[in-house]
């Protein structure tokens, strides 16, 4: 099934994160057929920049009651420092978080894998593409195999230049994904020669164009196979968001 141009801008933000986290509930199930224990460990990680906000906004409301084992609240709540007035405050915003993280259960709940939804949110402000690239960034700085998945139309990947940057190479970075609009990035961590190394395979995508099958490098151990053609199909035909 082709790369389809079904959400308008006005409703991207909300239609559209909706259908990326049925997206990534297709990924998760054809990654957990590759998966024959429990080792390895797909988790979904759904976080708006509402339900964050909304998170942050209830610490005015004083600290959290104390529920014994029987889960009863007790009356009492936990005890809070008292810090000095802070000497500065900045206007600040958050972003929506849709990510498949692998988790090694053998090495203490380690991420080894993530693939990473790029949402409307993300691509809004120059600020946003920033603490996006930082965030991808910090996966391969752990040796964290990542995919990021860019099918926002109309906004070009500016992320892509601030990640360049982040991990020292945009000279050979930019030249693949400067001016792309929608792609699949593929970062893997590796060690060889006694050398540390990045493995970068770039897809750029045009509505109409198939997606690739990639593989998601699982750090330390394997690749896993990452059918974004045939989820994204599966994703479309299960789900009603594709308009006549």
């Amino acid at each position: 099934m082709p790369l389809l141009d079904f959400f308008p801008d006005d409703d991207y933000h909300e239609e559209g994160r909706s259908f990326l986290i049925m997206w990534l509930c297709r990924i998760t199930d054809s990654l957990n057929q590759q998966l024959p224990d429990r080792r390895f460990i797909p988790y979904l990680r759904v976080r708006t920049w509402l339900k964050t906000e909304e998170q942050v906004a209830s610490f005015e409301y004083g600290p959290p009651s104390i529920f014994d084992d029987d889960g009863r609240d007790t009356g009492s709540r936990y005890e809070s420092d008292s810090p000095p007035n802070p000497i500065l405050t900045i206007p600040w915003n958050f972003f929506d978080d849709l990510s498949l993280q692998i988790v090694d259960l053998s090495e203490g709940h380690d991420v080894c894998g993530v693939i990473r939804m790029v949402c409307r949110g993300n691509k809004a402000s120059n600020e946003a593409e920033l603490a996006f690239a930082i965030e991808c960034a910090s996966f391969l700085r752990r040796g964290i195999g990542l995919v990021v998945i860019d099918i926002i139309p109309r906004r070009r990947a500016v992320w892509a230049d601030h990640l360049g940057h982040l991990l020292q190479c945009a000279s050979r970075f930019a030249p693949v994904a400067k001016g792309t609009e929608m792609h699949v990035s593929v970062f893997r961590p590796a060690r060889r020669n006694q050398q540390s190394e990045m493995d970068v395979w770039h897809y750029p995508l045009s509505f109409g164009d198939s997606l690739p099958k990639v593989s998601l490098g699982i750090k330390g151990a394997m690749f896993l196979s990452v059918d974004l053609e045939t989820t994204y199909a599966k994703t479309i035909s299960e789900t009603r968001y594709v308009r006549s």
